[in-house]
């Protein structure tokens, strides 16, 4: 979907869809979120912002609900440099499942277990995830418990993870600003 807007910036939202809230995959996608746009040390940081100057706001995220989920890229660069913004992301979209490597998956990990310990500071955080496991596990989980889960998780079972997820005709594609009018977006990530 295209939004032509005369704005500053142009912004783009990829998004494919992830596994929901009970999904074994769940914490794959967690994980995967972490290692690609997470951070200052992920794959899309580095590369489009470090390295090419291309955003100055690039990120990956994952939203999960009771019956499906969303594995999404947010990035936001000036018109004239939109059209490389966008081929950088389907690059690494392309080439991330099968250059993953250990290094990073445990750099990702210990990532995450950061995140979670630190957002279990705050009473609303606690609170929320006791009600979480209570409405779709009918039961308690403990920081443990979910940590242990996601160390457990394989470099093997993260690359087959995103195999799946980043699949040719899967790709929903949000832009919002100046953008050249034959731009085929998913284009882009509609090709192996």
């Amino acid at each position: 979907m295209i939004h032509e807007r005369d704005l500053e910036q142009v912004h783009l939202c990829v998004g494919v869809e992830g596994p929901n809230i009970k999904d074994d995959d769940r914490n794959s996608a967690y994980l995967f979120s972490v290692l690609f746009g997470g951070g200052m040390s992920s794959r899309l940081f580095q590369e489009i912002r470090e390295k090419r100057g291309l955003a100055y706001s690039v990120y990956s995220f994952y939203s999960t609900f009771s019956d499906t989920g969303m594995v999404g890229i947010y990035a936001s660069t000036e018109p004239d440099r939109f059209e490389e913004l966008v081929d950088v992301i389907a690059q690494e979209t392309h080439k991330v499942t099968n250059s993953i490597t250990r290094d990073e998956l445990q750099n990702a990990k210990n990532q995450l277990r950061g995140t979670i310990i630190i957002s279990n500071e705050s009473a609303e955080s606690r609170i929320s995830r006791i009600v979480k496991g209570e409405i779709y596990y009918g039961r308690y989980v403990s920081l443990d418990e979910i940590i242990s889960d996601i160390q457990k998780i394989t470099l093997e079972e993260l690359q087959d993870f995103v195999a799946r997820l980043f699949k040719p005709g899967k790709y929903t594609v949000t832009a919002l600003g100046q953008i050249p009018g034959s731009m085929d977006i998913l284009g882009y990530f509609n090709h192996n």
